[in-house]
């Protein structure tokens, strides 16, 4: 399967500043990072799927799931980043895993969801970061979409 025709004529980065967060693309070398914030923050990330997810993940299902989405984004059929704090997050904040973002588009031609999530001691985050989130999706970096928007908390 190719890419998603949304994409044909956009390069969504690997990385990339919003605001005072740094996104980076979800791969397998996060997997142990992403497993401890995913397993420590299930009772309030239950739900964000639709599919019970994350409850009862194990690390190598969780090792999967991480492959799935590199695969996913290099292949420009969806999208998904650690959110870290980024620049102007003060020393020893930098670089932190906060949580992730996902960017799914449907093959319902001009929609996409956008979810995002943060581990537990980090949701203070969310509002911040949803602010950034939306400016960065509504503008000329991604095509034009009727978004559907998650988060959690």
């Amino acid at each position: 399967m190719g890419p998603h025709p949304a994409f044909e004529h956009y390069r969504i980065p690997d990385d990339h500043q919003i605001g005072p967060y740094r996104l980076t693309r979800l791969t397998g070398a996060d997997v142990e990072e992403d497993f401890r914030a995913v397993t420590a923050s299930e009772y309030h990330l239950v739900g964000l799927f639709d599919d019970g997810w994350p409850r009862g993940l194990s690390f190598e299902e969780n090792a999967v799931d991480l492959a799935w989405h590199d695969k996913e984004f290099r292949d420009h059929r969806s999208f998904a980043w650690v959110i870290r704090a980024g620049d102007g997050m003060g020393a020893g904040h930098s670089d932190r895993y906060l949580g992730c973002a996902y960017v799914y588009p449907s093959w319902t031609p001009g929609h996409a969801t956008a979810l995002f999530w943060f581990r537990s001691g980090a949701t203070d985050h969310a509002d911040p970061f949803d602010k950034y989130w939306h400016r960065w999706l509504e503008g000329p970096d991604w095509p034009h979409f009727e978004w559907s928007w998650r988060r959690k908390p």
